[in-house]
């Protein structure tokens, strides 16, 4: 997993963990998953809002976070609750067309001191209960993308600090060192990003990517250690190379590439398109409106 913290306040848990490749042999339900003594939270409210909010999504607080002990989501669809308790991308979640289209609302407290692996445990167990979640996982060849060391070769070194930026380009000063783990992303008013991290290893890097492609990213790098890092790339839609290979990108304007070149250029990784089997999480039952709080 991995902690973005966005410049408008707002921080967001992400847990798209690269997937193990492994397959469940029975379907399962949250019970017979995480045992009996699966980590609860303290309270939660479940809503479904009907009609759903013309409101942003609101994601905040969790393990890790500056309201550790405080959970909320709301105006959400299941399929990103899904994904956060399983640790895998939305598109690796096969269940009925609603996952998408309904909204909801979660708020929960959070035991003190609770890890991020035991709040994803508190989802499904949540999932569970409110939803009534029955699942079981599949193995599939899947549409993805890995990371490769690129021609030119790996541009990093292992914990080189970050040096200090000032405001230009109507991005705010950087200072410091962000923690280990840290991806810190900002866009100014023109839609070019700025990505700084703390100590971060490439399978932390593959999952922040994976968060951006909305597909699943897997590190094929072999290539150790954490490295911290500041880069520049364009909010252009990422080329899907998986469909239209020949396809060619226009320029960038202001000179900023767009996101896997910015990683190439960079950082001397490639990001490329890639069949690969992983573990999807497959919904056999699961109900539309929750049990009553």
């Amino acid at each position: 997993m991995h902690h973005i913290t966005a410049r408008s306040g707002v921080t967001w848990l992400i847990t798209c963990a690269v997937p193990a490749i492994a397959v469940a042999a029975c379907i399962q339900t949250t019970a017979s998953t995480e045992g009996t003594m699966a980590p609860r939270f303290d309270v939660a409210s479940v809503k479904w809002l009907q009609p759903p909010l013309r409101s942003r999504v609101v994601t905040s607080g969790g393990p890790g976070t500056n309201d550790p002990t405080r959970f909320v989501r709301s105006n959400v669809g299941l399929r990103g609750v899904i994904s956060t308790a399983f640790g895998v991308p939305g598109a690796m979640i096969q269940g009925p067309d609603w996952l998408d289209e309904e909204r909801y609302e979660i708020v929960a407290n959070v035991p003190p001191n609770a890890t991020r692996e035991q709040l994803a445990s508190m989802l499904v167990s949540l999932l569970g209960e409110r939803f009534g979640l029955v699942y079981h996982r599949e193995q599939r060849l899947t549409d993805a993308y890995e990371i490769v060391p690129g021609k030119k070769g790996f541009l990093l070194q292992p914990n080189k600090p970050q040096q200090r930026m000032e405001d230009k380009n109507g991005f705010p000063a950087l200072s410091g060192t962000l923690p280990t783990g840290g991806i810190q992303l900002y866009f100014n008013s023109t839609g070019v990003g700025r990505l700084a991290t703390g100590p971060i290893t490439l399978e932390k890097l593959a999952i922040f990517l994976t968060s951006q492609l909305s597909a699943p990213v897997v590190n094929s790098t072999k290539i150790s250690g954490e490295y911290t890092f500041v880069f520049f790339f364009s909010k252009q839609q990422v080329r899907d190379e998986r469909d239209h290979p020949d396809e060619l990108v226009a320029p960038e304007p202001r000179g900023y590439p767009d996101l896997l070149t910015a990683v190439r250029e960079q950082l001397g990784l490639e990001v490329r398109a890639a069949k690969i089997p992983l573990t999807h999480v497959v919904i056999d039952r699961i109900q539309k409106i929750p049990t009553a709080n």
